[in-house]
């Protein structure tokens, strides 16, 4: 795990994930990067994250499905550690490969 500092802001990776660390004063946040895929359908854009099985968006814009999916996520998390189930950490990360056209 690297970990990086600035005057306010820590931060961490690991495995392709991001963990940021907010201080300020005595109190500190942290907020996870999770991989979402975008893809355009009919009526609009759908979204899911390879990380989190069953946590899916559908919306009319790309802005709105990638705030959809954050809301989503944030739920899908919050039933995790209402279970006492161990909140799993970011795995996927995306590329793109050329090939000729």
């Amino acid at each position: 795990m690297e970990v990086s500092k600035s005057s306010s802001t820590h931060s961490a990776t690991w495995d392709g994930g991001v963990l940021a660390v907010w201080c300020e004063s005595r109190s500190c946040a942290v907020a996870v990067r999770h991989l979402i895929v975008i893809e355009k359908t009919k009526s609009g854009f759908s979204a899911y994250s390879p990380d989190l099985a069953g946590c899916v968006a559908a919306a009319r814009t790309r802005p709105s499905v990638e705030r959809e999916m954050r809301e989503a996520i944030q739920f899908h998390l919050e039933g995790f550690r209402a279970e006492g189930r161990r909140v799993p950490a970011p795995k996927s990360y995306s590329a793109y490969v050329e090939v000729p056209a």
